[in-house]
């Protein structure tokens, strides 16, 4: 795992807002295979709720961070 959070943050300080929801990225990991890349992200919700978030290189940033989002809003809200 790779500890340095500034080359996938959403933003300067770390944390996505997009229609209200707040995150933190924690962590992210990249693995390599023959054809691909996976990358896994650790992040922390507003409410403090930790989760993981794995994604191919082919999907875009906007994508992953619209995922993120989805994510944490739905932990945060139980939806």
């Amino acid at each position: 795992m790779n500890n340095n959070n500034q080359l996938i943050t959403l933003s300067k300080n770390g944390k996505s807002k997009l229609r209200g929801v707040n995150m933190k990225i924690l962590n992210y990991s990249i693995e390599h295979d023959v054809f691909s890349e996976l990358v896994t992200i650790v992040a922390e919700t507003a409410k403090g709720k930790q989760f993981s978030f794995t994604f191919s290189d082919s999907h875009t940033l906007k994508e992953v961070k619209i995922k993120l989002e989805e994510l944490a809003d739905t932990l945060d809200n139980n939806k």
